[in-house]
């Protein structure tokens, strides 16, 4: 039992640390900025699934068109 509440008085303080910090930094932002950061890391993010998804495609492409080859050298 006394290391469940030695432990739970050295958690308390971090755990409420923590949540000063998130706070803080959670507070600095208006309303308006933080919708800007929101479209912002949207269109980020929208753009990183563009460019993984036709890297994706052209890779299916390329093997597709490599089996689509080596069927057509065997017959």
């Amino acid at each position: 039992m006394d290391r469940i509440t030695s432990h739970a008085s050295y958690g308390v303080p971090l755990a409420v640390t923590n949540m000063t910090a998130i706070y803080s930094f959670l507070d600095k932002f208006s309303h308006d900025e933080w919708y800007a950061i929101g479209i912002a890391t949207g269109v980020f993010f929208g753009l990183i699934s563009l460019v993984a998804n036709i890297y994706f495609q052209r890779q299916r492409n390329r093997i597709l068109e490599q089996q689509k080859n080596g069927a057509k050298d065997e017959s």
